[in-house]
């Protein structure tokens, strides 16, 4: 992420999805604005050669890479934190996505803007998500129909 993805006055966060390399603008909540800038001010390197707004905190204080294997260090602090991992189920980046999906169904996020956001091509693809959340599925069963009255 780059500090132009930024619209600080709109509150708003513009990135191109890695997914689709479709746009996607989100709107930027108070509570992850004032993270970020925390991090600026008082958690990220002294760093200028770069617009890249999260970078490593070790030396050599640069951007992450795709070689940095970041995914290993969500599963570490996973472990860390004593999260089961399962050998059937995965870890790091897509647990996040997984994770996020199935907040924003939560929060009664409609579909499309769930599918619009995980970069995924149709709300079908999204649909993985529905399982997580177990109330709003038994709001959907119909009552048992009684076979045993009808003849």
């Amino acid at each position: 992420m780059r500090f132009r993805n930024f619209d600080w006055d709109e509150k708003k966060i513009s990135i191109i999805q890695s997914k689709t390399h479709k746009p996607l603008t989100l709107p930027l909540p108070d509570a992850v604005g004032w993270a970020v800038i925390d991090y600026i001010k008082n958690g990220r390197p002294n760093y200028h050669e770069t617009d890249v707004v999260f970078l490593k905190h070790m030396p050599p204080f640069d951007i992450f890479s795709d070689n940095d294997h970041l995914g290993n260090r969500i599963k570490h602090y996973m472990q860390k934190a004593g999260i089961n991992r399962y050998k059937e189920r995965r870890s790091g980046f897509h647990s996040l996505r997984h994770s996020a999906g199935s907040m924003l169904l939560e929060m009664e996020t409609p579909l499309p803007v769930i599918t619009s956001i995980l970069g995924h091509s149709d709300s079908g693809m999204t649909a993985v998500y529905l399982k997580t959340d177990l109330e709003k599925l038994a709001e959907c069963i119909l009552p048992p129909k009684d076979f045993a009255n009808e003849q």
